[in-house]
């Protein structure tokens, strides 16, 4: 819904269509982020619009979209492709050396 808001004012019946959020939870959302302080409401024509509260929240989404669209899609994805380093000599397990000798 915050993503839909950063775009501009949206009424309630047209956030619920776009969010694609059941029209009877829509308000307890709705009322859950007024009381965070990220959205706003006011009456208009026999109906509510909604706006975000501050126009860094839109900021701040951009930013979290520009960070995680360049994530790979899975955290696997990181160990997978992964270089593989040469594993280490340890002194224990050198060739030809017996041990105690």
């Amino acid at each position: 819904m915050l993503e839909l808001l950063s775009e501009g004012d949206l009424a309630a019946a047209e956030l619920a269509g776009a969010a694609g959020v059941e029209a009877d939870r829509l308000p307890q959302d709705l009322a859950a982020l007024r009381r965070a302080g990220l959205v706003t409401a006011r009456a208009e024509g026999g109906g509510v619009r909604y706006a975000l509260a501050d126009p860094q929240v839109a900021e701040l989404l951009a930013a979290a979209r520009r960070v995680l669209t360049g994530l790979p899609p899975e955290p696997a994805a990181l160990l997978r492709d992964r270089p593989t380093l040469p594993r280490p000599v340890t002194a224990h397990a050198r060739p030809g050396q017996a041990h105690g000798a």
